[in-house]
């Protein structure tokens, strides 16, 4: 009965610790508990970019003034605005932060709040 009791805990205890500290409400832009903008420890920048819609390595991105910005979750209002295509030209406000990789900067990361295309905008949910 007790390795049984034991053989338990240690199951909760190892299935607890897997999911410690995953996404939920209010997490950062990764969902890996990375601070919001604004908070203590953020890196992320309020900017606006316009360019081209693009699919840079399999992901959403815009390339604006030498640089590249990989946007998430476009692709859900993507699926809901007739038009918003990859290669047409869009105006993003949210916030960047740099993408490093080994120490080294690899593009930037652009969580978007709004997207402008055709006059209209929109806003963008998470």
């Amino acid at each position: 009965m007790k390795k049984l009791i034991t053989i338990g805990i240690i199951a909760l205890t190892m299935t607890a610790s897997a999911f410690a500290g995953w996404g939920g409400p209010g997490r950062g832009p990764s969902s890996f508990g990375m601070p919001e903008a604004g908070q203590n420890g953020s890196d992320l920048v309020s900017v606006t970019i316009t360019g081209t819609l693009a699919s840079v390595n399999g992901n959403l991105a815009i390339q604006s003034g030498g640089a590249t910005y990989y946007v998430k979750g476009l692709n859900r209002l993507m699926n809901t605005v007739p038009g918003l295509v990859v290669g047409v030209n869009v105006t993003l406000q949210g916030y960047s932060s740099v993408i490093m990789d080994s120490g080294v900067s690899t593009g930037q990361y652009f969580k978007a709040e709004q997207v402008t295309f055709n006059g209209k905008t929109y806003g963008v949910m998470y």
